[in-house]
């Protein structure tokens, strides 16, 4: 047990503790050697072990050893004086030390509180086993020291008044604190002790004074009087007062107890019982009562901190009865509220809560009571004011006294509600700003990063996670950042960053980024410093900008000016060649002519004339060449498509060529199938070709032979001309190059061959123009094959009326979008029309009237359907309202043929439906074609390819690399029209921008940026504004230019 528990720990040092107690061990011990034999008997009952043991429990502590010393110290001065008359007496004061020391013990291990019950229970159990101890130790030394006794009786005396000396004396002076003894102190509370000590002084000298025994048991109520006055302080001073008076009287032989007959010790014996019983009635009375008093302190404790709580909290509380209504409601009711609590006790609890949460409250106190749990609701109620104010309440079930209720808890949380909302309303504002930023940042292709210095945690913006290609599950870290950069770029980006972590230094690089599709991309770096209040470096922060399209732009830039010099150097050589091969027949001419003036034989002056005669055919030929590649650079070159026999024109260029082969010493050979079926064609351009070709082989061949052949590929459906000859051949990094303009196999060709680098140049562009290819097969030393492939369109599978189609038609064209205007006009002058153009309906309306005013008709005109001043609806409408001069054919061009836009076109009086992009073929049977009386929609054929700009072959190289160069510049200025109208969230400026880009799209053959376009036209029209379809819009516009880029430099169009 603790120190103290008990009464008050003395504090004194563990030395002189124990020095006191042998001090006191060895007092008790002489006392009781000194008293043995006179009263051997009385030794046995010492009274002062039950004051050593209280004096050892107060201080907390019983040492043994200390005991035994005091005991050992005091037999020896007994030896020393009494000699062996002290034995006996030793060892009686050896079994009270062993009794002292056992019974102290084990009251400080096993003490109770002093005023519980239980403390009377462990007193007699700890006396009983000391008791026991002592008895046992005392009766071997009595039957050692050969007194004769009845040892079996005499044992049983000591052991009894052994156990009962200790019980009487113990409770009382455990029992009794010294804030007990400072009570006696005050006036009140000393009358009231002395006046028990009187009482029961007087009551017990009046008892003993007289020899009847039954006038013992009314001192026995007088401990109770005692008690119930000053509790155990009564009972001690009573029990006491009883046992002082019962004491001298029995030692003097009178009262009741000195009357009984027999020896001393049965009267002792019989004092002990006595006192006993008056100390176990007035002590557990003590107890009881004041373990009753203090229960009526703590319920008083409590109630005075619930009235406390109650009245001072800013919490209400109320208590609800099994039906509902409110028992009880605290003062803060009033404060909170304004209601005054006793103005709803006995109301329903849902009394003040708002109509529309009422049958809620009511329904969370059936729950409450139904399952006898807690629960708790957050809801309006009304104040004194009328005003609602937001509420939280807690109920808790209780049925302490038998009887079952609800104890509610509410609290004003209406400021709480307000910050909470406010909370609601930051965080949606937040999550707003986010997401705006996030859509600028995806159509800027831009993201945001930071890095913590600390912990060096990488925070990646959701942009930046798609600028890598990465899910935003993956965390990135400096560590494995390294793998998502190339190695070289890596390096530099992480000693950017160690820099600017140690100095604060920002930063911007270029990197190529790893994406996790597998592909490269290029994206700019930028970094700075985060620092703190004191300056210290927090963290860096910075962007991450997707530059792949940027770089692929300055990529194309820069080739485009390597092709541009490529150009100008292959110029500046044309130049030089052509210069030299122009004053070679002009000096040819000049010397003839002073030749011829000089010269007076016929001879003479037929050479000159014929020297003449075949410098200026070399002179018409350069002419020719420079003439028709100029037509066909600037698209001017018409075809003239009818039947003809391609064993025929091969025939005929083999014996154009027959006396040049001849003079040469070459073997000149058709090799092709007979029969040869009739083919639709253009037979000058492919005698053209084959010219040049043929011409070509002759020159660069000096022995063996050149061939001519023809075949027919039915799989491919294609027409194969080949060229094929014995001469120098050419390098293989050249064998592209040759069909460049102005271009030759190397430099010493035009020094030792001459020719202007035209030639095949030009047979590229005529093949293409028919809609075929040209390659070769070559091998220095060895020779080389030329070879070109037509279309294959013989006469039996001809369409009937491509043959004879009508020329000369008078057609106005209405489109609003640059690019579409040109195509559309290129391809009506390709099939012998004249075209007006112009922008929007209202001059097409214009022209119409102008035209029959001038005696110039118009004969078809085509019209956008949506076109600003005017569209295409209302401008038909216009046109038919006109009268007869509005009766002819007008056709409608539309990027879509929805049922609802055949209808309005049907309405407007439109012949037929043209869908973007237009077909060349469709376009010429329309033209040539009568009227319906509805419009029928003259459909494309279906792409398969994302791009696909042979359609363009038509309108010839100059004018299709002018279109294009137009579709790019259109291009450009739509994509930033469209990202504008995506930051400014103009949903209309959207989906018109969309339309006007999408049908230029489509008629130059791009389709996979026209279904990008449309879905963002639907879109729009829809009033959304869709990141995604942005993205992809994005993607489509680089893979488009890139198509471009491609075919310009598969084609060196040249300007």
């Amino acid at each position: 047990m603790p120190s103290g528990a008990w009464g008050v720990n003395m504090r004194r040092s563990e030395r002189g503790h124990r020095a006191l107690v042998a001090l006191l061990a060895f007092l008790n011990a002489l006392a009781m050697i000194a008293v043995a034999p006179a009263a051997r008997e009385l030794s046995l009952i010492w009274p002062a072990n039950a004051l050593l043991i209280v004096i050892l429990v107060h201080n907390g502590s019983a040492p043994a050893r200390a005991i035994f010393a005091g005991v050992a110290a005091a037999a020896g001065a007994a030896f020393a004086v009494l000699g062996e008359a002290a034995v006996l007496p030793a060892a009686y004061a050896a079994a009270n030390g062993v009794e002292v020391a056992i019974a102290a013990a084990l009251l400080l291990r096993w003490g109770a509180p002093p005023h519980d019950l239980r403390a009377l229970a462990i007193i007699v159990a700890c006396v009983t086993a000391s008791a026991v101890a002592s008895t046992a130790l005392a009766t071997i030394a009595t039957i050692a020291a050969g007194v004769p006794i009845d040892t079996s009786r005499a044992t049983v005396k000591w052991l009894i008044v052994d156990l009962l000396s200790p019980v009487i004396i113990l409770p009382g002076l455990l029992a009794v604190s010294r804030s007990d003894i400072a009570r006696l102190g005050h006036r009140p509370v000393a009358a009231r002790g002395a006046g028990i000590v009187a009482l029961t002084t007087a009551l017990a000298l009046a008892i003993f004074a007289t020899e009847r025994q039954n006038g013992l048991y009314l001192l026995t109520p007088l401990g109770v009087f005692a008690a119930f006055r000053l509790r155990t302080l009564g009972a001690a001073l009573s029990t006491l007062s009883i046992a002082t008076v019962a004491t001298i009287a029995t030692f003097n032989d009178s009262g009741p107890i000195g009357a009984i007959a027999g020896e001393r010790a049965d009267q002792i014996l019989t004092l002990h019982l006595f006192v006993g019983v008056v100390s176990l009635t007035a002590f557990p009375a003590a107890m009881l009562i004041e373990q009753w008093r203090e229960g009526l302190r703590a319920v008083e404790a409590a109630r005075r901190g619930f009235r406390l709580i109650a009245e001072h909290s800013s919490d209400i509380i109320v208590r609800v009865a099994a039906d509902g209504t409110q028992r009880y409601i605290s003062p803060a009711m009033q404060r909170v509220l304004g209601h005054a609590p006793a103005a709803l006790e006995g109301l329903p609890f849902s009394e003040l809560a708002h109509p529309d949460d009422r049958p809620r409250v009511d329904a969370l106190i059936g729950l409450v009571l139904a399952e006898q749990g807690e629960a708790g609701a957050a809801y309006r109620v009304r104040a004194s004011d009328n005003r609602y104010y937001w509420v939280e309440a807690s109920l808790r079930f209780v049925a302490d006294d038998g009887s079952p209720e609800i104890i509610a808890d509410i609290r004003d949380i209406s400021e709480r509600r307000d910050a909470e909302q406010q909370a609601i309303r930051s965080a949606a504002l937040i999550v707003e700003r986010e997401r705006v930023l996030e859509m600028a940042e995806a159509v800027a292709r831009l993201g945001h990063w930071r890095l913590d210095a600390a912990s060096k945690q990488l925070f990646w913006s959701p942009q930046v996670y798609r600028i890598y290609g990465l899910p935003t599950a993956y965390e990135p870290s400096l560590e494995t950042l390294g793998t998502r950069m190339r190695a070289e770029d890596s390096a530099m980006v992480r000693a950017h960053v160690e820099r600017a972590l140690a100095e604060g230094v920002p930063f911007a690089c270029e990197a190529r980024l790893n994406h996790a599709d597998g592909s490269g991309r290029w994206a700019s770096i930028r970094g700075r410093a985060e620092r703190a209040p004191n300056g210290k470096i927090m963290g860096l922060w910075g962007v991450v900008h997707d530059i792949t399209e940027q770089v692929a732009a300055m990529d194309e830039l820069r080739e485009a000016r390597r092709t541009a010099e490529r150009a100008l150097e292959a110029k500046a050589n044309f130049t030089a060649t052509i210069s030299h091969e122009i004053r070679t027949p002009l000096t040819s001419i000049l010397g003839a002519v002073a030749l011829l003036r000089r010269s007076r034989g016929e001879a003479a002056i037929e050479r000159g004339i014929a020297t003449i005669e075949h410098a200026g055919r070399l002179l018409a030929d350069i002419v020719d060449d420079v003439l028709l590649f100029s037509r066909l650079d600037e698209g001017r070159l018409v075809l003239d498509e009818r039947p003809f026999e391609p064993a025929a024109v091969v025939e005929a260029v083999a014996a154009m060529f027959a006396q040049a082969a001849d003079e040469r010493g070459l073997s000149l050979v058709t090799d092709y199938a007979h029969p040869m079926p009739l083919q639709i064609g253009d037979p000058a351009r492919v005698e053209r070709v084959l010219t040049n070709l043929v011409g070509n082989a002759i020159k660069f061949t000096d022995r063996g032979s050149v061939s001519i052949g023809i075949a027919t590929e039915p799989e491919a459906g294609r027409l194969r001309f080949t060229v094929e000859d014995s001469g120098i051949g050419i390098a293989a990094d050249r064998a592209a190059a040759i069909f460049e303009p102005f271009t030759q196999a190397d430099a010493r060709v035009a020094v030792t061959y001459g020719g202007s680098g035209l030639g095949l140049a030009i047979c590229r562009r005529l093949v293409e123009a028919m809609g075929g290819t040209i390659g070769l097969e070559s091998e220095t030393g060895r020779g080389s094959r030329f070879w070109f492939k037509l279309p294959l369109r013989p006469v039996a599978a001809a369409d009937e009326a491509g043959a004879a189609a009508p020329r000369g038609l008078h057609v106005v064209l209405a489109e609003d979008n640059p690019t579409n205007r040109f195509l559309l006009a290129e391809m009506i002058r390709s099939l012998g029309h004249r075209v007006d153009t112009v922008a929007d309906g209202a001059a097409a309306l214009d022209a119409v009237l102008r035209g029959e005013a001038t005696a110039t008709p118009v004969d078809c005109l085509l019209l956008d359907l949506r076109m600003p001043v005017m569209d295409g609806f209302e401008a038909c409408r216009r046109v038919r309202a006109l009268g007869p001069v509005g009766r002819l054919p007008v056709y409608a061009l539309t990027a879509g043929t929805g049922s609802e836009k055949m209808a309005r076109a049907a309405d407007a009086g439109f012949d037929a439906v043209l869908a973007k992009p237009v077909d060349l073929r469709t376009l010429d049977r329309l033209l040539r074609g009568g009227r319906s009386n509805q419009p029928n929609i003259e459909r494309p054929p279906r792409a398969t390819v994302c791009s696909d700009f042979e359609a363009l072959s038509v309108l010839g190289d100059g004018a299709r690399a002018k279109l294009l160069g137009m579709f790019v510049e259109n291009l450009s200025t739509g994509a930033a029209r469209i990202a504008t109208a995506m930051a400014e969230r103009d949903a209309a400026a959207l989906a018109s921008e969309a339309h006007a880009l999408r049908g230029a799209a489509m008629s130059v053959g791009a389709h996979g940026l026209a279904q990008a376009l449309g879905a963002i036209e639907q879109a729009g029209d829809a009033g959304g504004l869709p990141v995604e379809l942005h993205e992809a819009f994005s993607h489509e516009v680089a893979e488009t230019l890139r198509h471009i880029r491609q075919m310009l430099e598969t084609r060196s169009y040249t300007e």
